[in-house]
C-alpha cells in the first residue's frame, strides 16, 4: 500500500511539471537568464537613475538633492536643445551637484542613440581624456558615453580651465564604475563605416533627426528629411585644393616663390573643412521621395548657393557635400560613398520559408501537447478518485442501514422442533 501511494505521488508530480503552468514557470525562468547569441554578454541589473548619483561620490559630499527630469521636462536641463535631445530618444535624465561640479546623467532608449547624443555636443576642440574610457574634454565639460547612458561632468561655479580638474576626473571615474557597463559586443552605428577614409579624427557625428543635423550642417534639416526613422552621419575632411587666395603680390609677380608657398600653406590651413553627410533610409521609396524633395529645394536657391552644395543618391543613401572650396575634389569624395547592396536569392514561393526558430517552435509545441495531455490525465485521476470514493462510501452506508453487526447472527426460530428431531428428553422445570 505504501509503495502504491509513493508511485502515485511521483506520477502526479511528473504530470504537474508537464502542465502548461509548469512549462510557463520553466520558460519564465529561462527568460530571466542572459540571452546568448554567439557570444557571452555581461548582464548587469539596471537601477533607477538616482541610485547612480549617491549622497557621497569620489569622496565629495553632494550639495543638492537628485533632480529627475522626464522626457517632457528636459527644457529645465537643456534649454534650447530639447528637440534635439528628444530626437536622440532620451527617456529621462538626472542631475546633482557635488561642490563646484554638477553631474548630468541621460538615459536613452538605445546605445546608438546615446552615442549620437554624445557626439552631438562635441566641437572641433574636443580632446580625449585617458582616465575614463571614451571620455573627452570639450568646452569645459567632461563627457562620455557608456551603454545607453550619456554622462557629462561640468563646473557649476567658476570659470573652467583648459584641462579637467582632478576632482572632476574622479567624479567621472566613479560614475563610470556605477553606471552599467557597455556590452562587450557593443559597436558604433554601422552607418559610420560608410564614411570614406581620410576624415578628420573626432569629426564624425551621428544624427536621428533634422533638428540636430541642422545645428551642425547648414540647411541640413531643411534639405534632408528623416522619413521612416532614417539616420545620418557626418564627417569633416581637410581641403587641400582650391583653398588658396591667388598670388599674394596682387599680380605684379615681385614676391618670391617661397613667400607664395607660405601664403598658400597658410590659406590651406585656414580653409574650413569640407562636410560630408550620409542619410540612410530604410526603403528605396523613402530615398526617392527625399531626393525629389532635396532637388526641389535646391531649385529654390540662387545659383551661387546651389553651386556650394552637392547632393547625390546611392541606393538608399542620400549623400551631400557642402562647405567646399573646389567642386571637383568634393565630387570625387561624394562619388566614393558606396551603398552596401544586399543580394538575396529568389526562391519558389511555394517552398516553406526558412525559419531559424523552427526547432524551438517544434519543441515548444511538443511540450505544450504533452502538458495538455498531462493535465487531462491528472483531471481524470482527480475526478475519478473523487467519484469512486463517493460511490464507495454511499454503498457502505446503505449496507449498514439494512444489516446489523451488533454482536449476533440471524437465526431461524426452530428451537421447539430441535428436541423432537434429536430425541432429547424434555427439559426439567
Amino acid at each position: 500500500m505504501r509503495i502504491r501511494k509513493t508511485l502515485l505521488r511521483l506520477i502526479i508530480a511528473f504530470l504537474l511539471v508537464g502542465t502548461p503552468a509548469g512549462l510557463a514557470a520553466a520558460q519564465s525562468g529561462a527568460d530571466e537568464r542572459p540571452k546568448v547569441a554567439g557570444e557571452v554578454i555581461a548582464v548587469v541589473a539596471e537601477r533607477p537613475l538616482p541610485d547612480y548619483l549617491p549622497d557621497r561620490l569620489a569622496g565629495v559630499q553632494a550639495t543638492s538633492e537628485v533632480t529627475v527630469f522626464e522626457a517632457n521636462d528636459l527644457s529645465r536641463l537643456v534649454a534650447g536643445r530639447v528637440a534635439a535631445f528628444r530626437e536622440y530618444l532620451v527617456k529621462r535624465a538626472a542631475s546633482r551637484s557635488y561642490g563646484a561640479y554638477r553631474i548630468d546623467l541621460f538615459e536613452a532608449e538605445t546605445a546608438f542613440a546615446a552615442f549620437g547624443l554624445f557626439s552631438y555636443g562635441l566641437t572641433g576642440n574636443a580632446s580625449r581624456v585617458g582616465t575614463v574610457a571614451g571620455a573627452v574634454w570639450n568646452a569645459g565639460e567632461l563627457s562620455f558615453r557608456q551603454g545607453r547612458y550619456f554622462v557629462r561632468v561640468s563646473q557649476s561655479s567658476g570659470r573652467p580651465g583648459k584641462e579637467p580638474a582632478a576632482p572632476q576626473l574622479r567624479l567621472a571615474r566613479e560614475v563610470s564604475l556605477m553606471v552599467p557597463p557597455a556590452s562587450q559586443t557593443e559597436a558604433l552605428p554601422p552607418l559610420l563605416a560608410s564614411l570614406p577614409a581620410g576624415y578628420i579624427p573626432g569629426s564624425r557625428r551621428y544624427f536621428l533627426g533634422p533638428e540636430a543635423l541642422g545645428s551642425q550642417v547648414e540647411r541640413g534639416g531643411e534639405l534632408l528629411g528623416f522619413a521612416g526613422d532614417a539616420e545620418a552621419v557626418t564627417a569633416e575632411y581637410a581641403q587641400t585644393e582650391g583653398a588658396t587666395g591667388g598670388r599674394g603680390d596682387g599680380g605684379t609677380g615681385r614676391r618670391g616663390d617661397a613667400e607664395n608657398d607660405r601664403d598658400a600653406s597658410r590659406s590651406r590651413e585656414a580653409a574650413p573643412p569640407l562636410k560630408l553627410v550620409i542619410v540612410e533610409y530604410h526603403t528605396p521609396q523613402f530615398a526617392f521621395d527625399s531626393m525629389a524633395r532635396a532637388s526641389e529645394y535646391l531649385e529654390s536657391l540662387s545659383d551661387d548657393e546651389r553651386d556650394r552644395i552637392i547632393i547625390k543618391r546611392r541606393g538608399n543613401y542620400i549623400v551631400e557635400a557642402t562647405n567646399f572650396g573646389s567642386r571637383e575634389p568634393a565630387e570625387r569624395l561624394a562619388d566614393s560613398v558606396e551603398y552596401p547592396y544586399v543580394v538575396k536569392w529568389l526562391r519558389d514561393p511555394q517552398w516553406p520559408a526558412d525559419d531559424v526558430f523552427r526547432q524551438e517552435k517544434a519543441a515548444k509545441m511538443l511540450l505544450s501537447i504533452f502538458g495538455i495531455l498531462g493535465l487531462m490525465v491528472l483531471a481524470v485521476l482527480v475526478i475519478g478518485s473523487a467519484l469512486g470514493t463517493t460511490i464507495f462510501f454511499k454503498r457502505r452506508k446503505l449496507q449498514q442501514e439494512i444489516f446489523s453487526d451488533a454482536g449476533g447472527m440471524l437465526r431461524l426460530g426452530i428451537n421447539q422442533l430441535e428436541a423432537k428431531l434429536i430425541g432429547l428428553p424434555p427439559k426439567r422445570e
